[in-house]
C-alpha cells in the first residue's frame, strides 16, 4: 500500500504482465497519483484499455 506524499520510485527493468509501476517522482493522495517529473510504466494486453489523465497548466507528451 502506498502512503500519501511525495515518493521517489524505480521501475523494474520488465514487468509481468497486466501489471504498472511508477518511475520517478510522484506524489500520492488517496485517490491519485501526479507525476512530478515521473512515468508510468505499463504492461497490459487487452481489446480495451481507459486510462484517464489530465496536465494542468500546459500540453503534455504521451507516448504509447
Amino acid at each position: 500500500m502506498l502512503s500519501p506524499g511525495s515518493h521517489d520510485f524505480t521501475a523494474p527493468a520488465s514487468l509481468p504482465a497486466n501489471e504498472f509501476a511508477y518511475h520517478g517522482r510522484w506524489r500520492i493522495s488517496l485517490d491519485s497519483a501526479t507525476a512530478e517529473g515521473g512515468s508510468l510504466k505499463l504492461n497490459f494486453g487487452a481489446r480495451r484499455v481507459y486510462l484517464v489523465l489530465g496536465s494542468p497548466g500546459r500540453p503534455r507528451t504521451m507516448r504509447v
